[in-house]
């Protein structure tokens, strides 16, 4: 039973290196993909909307939807 335990942590050691080898920081992912976006209401809906695919309004920041149509 010990040596079946000792094989899979020597398994799972060479995996975790071959894993650092071939993917060596965070598997190729620029660090400005991983930020978040600051985000603003809509007045009119309540909707969380990009800041910058928000319209500015008389009231403040619209989402796309009532920026074309201020009846909806």
């Amino acid at each position: 039973m010990g040596r079946l335990i000792l094989i899979g942590l020597a398994i799972f050691a060479v995996f975790l290196v071959l894993r650092r080898i071939r993917w060596p920081q965070g598997h190729g992912l620029d660090r400005k993909s991983r930020r978040f976006e600051s985000t603003v209401r809509c007045v009119r809906c309540g909707a969380y909307v990009a800041r910058r695919h928000a319209e500015t309004c008389d009231d403040g920041p619209v989402c796309r939807i009532h920026a074309t149509d201020p009846e909806r």
